[in-house]
């Protein structure tokens, strides 16, 4: 089935033509440099800029894949979770190609997206444990098959992502700044502070990132009141940050597969899952436990892209999803996980 599959739900204006798990394009059009200046991503600033864009964003995907909507055998779109505002332009959008060309419209969990993200060459083993990491998101999650989903561990305030943008932002770094204080943490030592490692002793899956995120901050004064912070400073705050951080992450799912003995395979998706140390110390682990790592197949996979929603919809399809009902569907912005269910 040639699926063509679109993405509004945050900053990235994002379309996607799929031959079943083979993605023949992935077009991605990013709006960072336009809320940089807001230090973070401005919903109905996002909205206006997706309308402006989604037009020629199809136009382009169906060009590089050499075809036109004859060749189209459905749509998809992100309905959830995500921004309202940006939601929706992708939403109505899907839904008047769908009317407008007689195809049918598969509705798809972004977070199912991302776990998708992991298997457009991988092959799926279950049950699997999928450790989703992103800027709205850090969740475990105990994935019996495509389309059975059960939230074991979720994080109680910030997402890892979002941890690392404030860590960035505190530092002076700029948005989006998570890519820099991992850049800036290879350079830094990790042992040069001592933070805390959050959630230590709450013997359950759940992570914390906030108190992480004040102790920076109490650091980064405390460094600051001894002069200037120069680059080692800096470097060496991003790299204490970013141990701890990833430690917590990596104690709960080593939690987790005591816990699941059963996991055939563990898949590590969203933004953050591009960082070389948490693939490195998680392989580590996994090692141990005679387990595969699987991870999306390039960069462009990890982040928000319509690709990864298209490789869903084509899961979600085989598992037995049927199209969506056009004239009800509606953007969801805070669904999860647990409320996908397909008919076998």
């Amino acid at each position: 089935m040639i699926i063509l599959a679109i993405d509004t739900s945050t900053d990235e204006t994002s379309v996607a033509i799929l031959n079943g798990q083979k993605i023949l394009c992935n077009v991605i059009s990013s709006q960072v440099r336009y809320h940089k200046k807001f230090g973070g991503v401005v919903p109905f600033l996002a909205q206006r800029l997706h309308k402006e864009r989604i037009d020629s964003v199809i136009s382009e995907a169906l060009s590089r894949a050499q075809t036109d909507f004859s060749g189209i055998d459905a749509i998809a779109v992100t309905y959830g979770p995500g921004l309202a505002p940006a939601l929706q332009v992708g939403v109505e959008k899907a839904k008047l190609l769908a009317v407008e060309h007689g195809l049918p419209l598969y509705a798809v969990n972004h977070m199912m997206g991302h776990i998708s993200s992991c298997f457009s060459k991988n092959v799926a083993k279950f049950p699997m444990l999928a450790v989703l990491v992103s800027g709205g998101h850090s969740e475990l999650v105990y994935t019996r098959s495509f389309g059975e989903y059960q939230i074991i561990g979720q994080t109680l305030d910030d997402s890892l992502g979002e941890a690392y943008d404030k860590v960035a932002r505190m530092l002076g770094l700029g948005y989006p700044g998570g890519k820099l204080v991992a850049k800036l943490a290879l350079e830094g030592d990790s042992a040069a502070y001592a933070l805390p490692v959050p959630m230590l002793r709450s013997g359950d899956l759940n992570l914390s990132y906030s108190g992480l995120k004040n102790a920076v901050r109490l650091l980064i004064g405390e460094v600051s009141a001894e002069g200037p912070l120069s680059r080692k400073n800096i470097a060496d705050i991003c790299a204490c940050f970013e141990y701890v951080a990833q430690e917590s992450l990596l104690r709960k799912v080593t939690l987790a597969l005591s816990m699941y003995p059963e996991v055939q395979q563990v898949a590590l998706a969203g933004g953050v899952s591009a960082n070389v140390r948490l693939r490195a110390h998680l392989r580590a682990i996994l090692k141990k436990h005679d387990l595969e790592l699987v991870v999306p197949a390039n960069q462009k996979l990890c982040t928000d892209n319509a690709a990864m929603i298209g490789l869903a919809a084509h899961f979600g399809i085989l598992a037995g999803q049927k199209p969506a009902e056009i004239e009800t569907l509606d953007r969801i912005p805070y669904l999860s996980l647990e409320d996908v269910h397909f008919s076998e």
